[in-house]
C-alpha cells in the first residue's frame, strides 16, 4: 500500500453535497419507529417507540438498540409497551424508560421540549405512582371524582388517592416533567382534553407549551339534527402547564380524509405568533373569517385524485386572536408548516391543480408536491415543485434556512427527483433530505444510499441545533427479513421486518475541535480568536469552545472517496478528498454487511489535503466491498466491486 498526500484548498464552494452524516442509530428485535420525539436546547434528543410485535415477525423479541458510537442499548425482553430513548448531540445514549414507569396503562400523546431545557411527557395512565394533583382546564383543582369504575366512595383529598401509593387519574391528561437526566421533576393533571387526535406538541419560547390537535364535537346542523362536526385546535398551555387560551378552526362537510392526510399541524415562530394548517373537504369556518364556499369538482383521470380538498393557514396572536387565515383556492393537501425570522413555509401536495394560493406553479414531469414561502402577513414569496410522493416534515432555522423531509417510497413512473443540481433516478431505497435558502434555492441534498427506505406515513421530524447541523428522526424499513446501513460512515445493525426506529445526524458545520485544530495551519484562521482570556483552566476551556462554537463554519467541501478502476480484479487506488482538518483518520475496507476487512490508512490530518491510496483486495472473493474514510468530525463512504 502506498499513500501521497496532496494539499487542497478547501474553501471552494460547492452547491450541492456539503455535508455527512455524523451518527445514526436504530435497533434490532424493533417492529416500529418513532411515535414521538423533542430535541432540547442542551442539545438532547428523546425518543419514544410504540412497540408491538406483530404475529407475523420471524425474530426474537429481545430489544437492542445501537449507535454507531460503539454504543449499544440491551432493553431485554418485555411485554408491548412505549420504549424511551435519550441520546446526547454525538449519538451516546443517556438513559432509557418504558411507559411503565410512569404509570399503568399507558398511553402517549406527545413528547415536548421546555425552554429549560427539560422534556414534558403528555399522556394518559389509569393510575400514576404517589400523590398528582387533577386540575381543570381553568387551572383550578378539580371537584370531578376521577377513578375506576369499580371503585365508589367520595373524593377523600385534593388528590384522588385511593391506597397511600398511586393517584388513581382516570381520564385526566397528564404532564410529566423529565429532567435532562429522565428524572421526573413533576408530575401534573388535567381534566377536559378528550380523546382527541394530536398532531403537534412542542414548546414556546416563553416557556410554554403548543399542542395541534383535531377533534370531533356533536353538534346541531341547521337541518335541526346532530352531526359529528370537526375543530382543528390550537391549544397554548403556560409554563405551569394550565391552558393560557385556546384557538377553533371548524370544519364543515367533514368526510373521511384517508391515512394519506395529516390533518391539522401548527408551529410557534420567532417572533410570537402561531400558525397552523389544515386540509378539509368542503368548506371551514375559522373565527371571524368568512366560510369558504365547496370547490367545484373538476377533471382528473385517476380514482385517486379527489378533487373536493382544499386547505388553509391560520396566524395567531400571542393571546390567541386570529390575525388573518390564507386558503389555498384550489384542491391541494397541506402536510406541514414551520417558521423562523418573518418566513412561513408550508409542504403540499396538488389535487387535480396546477394552482396553490392562486398562483399557477410548474406540473411538468409529474410534479405534485410543492414547499411554498410566505412572509408573516400571507403574501406568498416563491412556490417550488417537486417530483415526490410527499413532502412530510419541515423544519427552518434562526437563519431563515429550510430543511425538508422528503418521502418518495411508492413514487409511480420513471420521473427523476430533480432537487438544485441534484437528480436523483432510483430513489425508492433512500433517505432523503434536502435544505434550502429562504428564497427556495437548494443548497444540499442528504441520501442514505443503503439497502432501505423511508415511510413517510410514520411520524418523522427534523430538528437543528444552533449551527444548523440537522438531527432527523423516524424510522427506516429493512428491505427484506435483516439490514445493515452504511450512513457515510455511520454503521448501524439492525434486525427486522418492516418499520424500525431511525435517529441520525447530519452534519453540515466544521466541528468545533476540527476549528481548533487547523486553526494553527490554515491561513484563513491566524487571525480568528478561539480562546478568551480567563484564569481559571476549565472556564477557559469553556470559554474557548464557546468561542469556536459561535464561528459555525459551514462545511464547504464534503469528504469524498473515489474508487478506481470500478469494479476491479483487486487492485485499485482510492482517491480521498478531506477538505478540513481531523485527528484519527482511518480508512478501512468492509463488507457490505459491516465485517472490517483490513485498515489501509491511519493518522492525524492538520490541514485539508488529498490522500492517494493504492491498495489490493486479490485475496478476497468476488463481490462488493465499501471503503470507509473515517474521523474525528468527518466521514466519507464509497461502494465498490471486486469482479474476482
Amino acid at each position: 500500500m502506498k499513500w501521497i498526500f496532496i494539499p487542497l484548498f478547501y474553501f471552494v464552494y460547492m452547491h450541492a453535497g456539503a455535508q455527512h452524516f455524523s451518527w445514526a442509530s436504530t435497533g434490532m428485535g424493533l417492529a416500529t419507529g418513532v411515535h414521538s420525539s423533542a430535541y432540547s436546547r442542551r442539545g438532547e434528543l428523546l425518543i419514544a417507540m410504540d412497540y408491538a410485535k406483530p404475529s407475523y415477525y420471524p425474530f426474537d423479541s429481545r430489544i437492542v438498540m445501537y449507535s454507531n458510537t460503539d454504543d449499544s442499548l440491551d432493553l431485554g425482553y418485555f411485554r408491548n409497551e412505549f420504549l424511551f430513548v435519550a441520546y446526547d448531540a454525538k449519538g451516546n445514549f443517556i438513559y432509557n424508560k418504558k411507559g411503565s414507569d410512569f404509570g399503568e396503562h399507558f398511553d402517549l400523546f406527545g413528547i415536548a421540549a421546555l425552554s429549560t431545557g427539560n422534556f414534558v411527557l403528555a399522556f394518559r395512565a389509569l393510575k400514576v405512582p404517589g400523590d398528582v394533583s387533577i386540575y381543570d382546564k381553568d387551572g383550578t383543582i378539580s371537584s370531578k371524582i376521577v377513578m375506576p369504575s369499580w371503585v365508589s366512595g367520595d373524593t377523600l383529598s385534593e388528590n384522588i388517592n385511593f391506597d397511600g401509593t398511586h393517584t388513581y387519574t382516570g381520564d385526566a391528561m397528564l404532564f410529566a416533567v423529565l429532567s435532562p437526566q429522565g428524572e421526573v421533576i413533576k408530575m401534573h393533571a388535567v381534566i377536559g382534553f378528550d380523546r382527541y387526535l394530536w398532531k403537534s406538541f412542542s414548546g414556546t419560547l416563553d416557556g410554554g407549551l403548543m399542542i395541534g390537535l383535531s377533534e370531533h364535537r356533536l353538534e346541531k346542523t341547521e337541518f335541526g339534527y346532530s352531526s359529528w362536526v370537526q375543530y382543528d385546535c390550537v391549544i397554548k398551555l403556560k409554563s405551569d402547564l394550565h391552558i393560557e387560551w385556546s384557538h377553533d378552526t371548524k370544519e364543515i362537510c367533514v368526510t373521511s380524509n384517508g391515512s394519506y392526510i395529516p390533518g391539522m399541524r401548527s408551529v410557534s415562530s420567532d417572533d410570537g405568533h402561531y400558525f397552523s394548517v389544515g386540509t378539509m373537504h368542503g368548506k371551514i369556518h375559522a373565527d371571524g373569517s368568512p366560510v369558504h364556499q365547496v370547490l367545484g369538482k373538476c377533471e382528473t383521470n385517476s380514482e385517486k385524485d379527489d378533487p373536493g380538498y382544499e386547505a388553509y393557514i391560520n396566524c395567531i396572536s400571542e393571546d390567541g386572536d386570529l390575525l388573518w387565515v390564507k386558503y389555498s383556492g384550489a384542491p391541494v393537501v397541506f402536510d406541514d408548516v414551520t417558521a423562523a425570522q418573518k418566513h412561513i413555509f408550508i409542504s403540499g401536495r396538488l389535487i387535480c391543480s396546477d394552482r396553490v394560493f392562486g398562483i399557477v406553479v410548474d406540473t411538468t414531469s409529474e410534479k405534485k408536491t410543492f414547499i411554498a414561502c410566505l412572509d408573516d402577513t400571507g403574501n406568498v414569496r416563491w412556490i417550488n415543485t417537486y417530483h415526490a410522493r410527499q413532502i412530510c416534515r419541515l423544519d427552518a432555522d434562526e437563519s431563515g434556512k429550510l430543511n425538508a423531509f422528503f418521502h418518495t417510497m411508492d413514487v409511480e413512473g420513471d420521473m427523476p427527483l430533480v432537487i438544485g443540481e441534484d437528480t436523483l433516478k432510483g430513489f425508492y431505497c433512500q433517505f432523503i433530505v434536502a435544505s434550502f435558502s429562504e428564497n427556495g434555492i437548494a443548497l444540499w441534498t442528504k441520501t442514505s444510499n443503503v439497502p432501505m427506505s423511508s415511510n413517510g406515513v410514520e411520524e418523522t421530524q427534523l430538528y437543528h441545533d444552533g449551527c444548523g447541523n440537522v438531527f432527523v428522526v423516524g424510522s427506516m424499513w429493512f428491505v427484506g427479513s435483516a439490514g445493515f446501513a452504511c450512513f457515510d460512515a455511520a454503521f448501524v445493525n439492525g434486525q427486522g421486518y418492516a418499520g424500525a426506529p431511525l435517529v441520525a445526524m447530519i452534519q453540515t458545520t466544521i466541528p468545533p475541535e476540527n476549528l481548533a485544530l487547523f486553526a494553527l495551519h490554515d491561513e484563513e484562521y491566524q487571525n480568528v480568536n478561539f480562546t478568551k482570556e480567563v484564569s481559571n483552566d476549565e472556564e477557559k476551556s469553556m470559554a474557548e469552545e464557546d468561542e469556536i462554537e459561535e464561528q459555525c463554519i459551514p462545511i464547504s467541501k464534503p469528504w469524498r472517496i473515489t474508487v478506481v478502476p470500478n469494479p476491479t480484479d483487486g487492485k485499485y487506488a482510492a482517491k480521498i478528498e478531506l477538505s478540513y482538518a481531523a485527528k484519527n483518520v482511518n480508512v478501512d475496507v468492509y463488507t457490505t454487511m459491516g465485517s472490517h476487512i483490513k485498515n489501509i490508512f491511519r493518522s492525524d490530518i492538520l490541514d485539508a489535503q488529498t490522500l492517494v491510496l493504492e491498495d489490493d483486495i486479490s485475496e478476497l472473493p468476488a463481490g462488493a466491498y465499501l471503503l470507509i474514510v473515517q474521523g474525528e468530525g468527518g466521514a466519507a463512504s464509497a461502494r465498490f466491486i471486486k469482479t474476482k
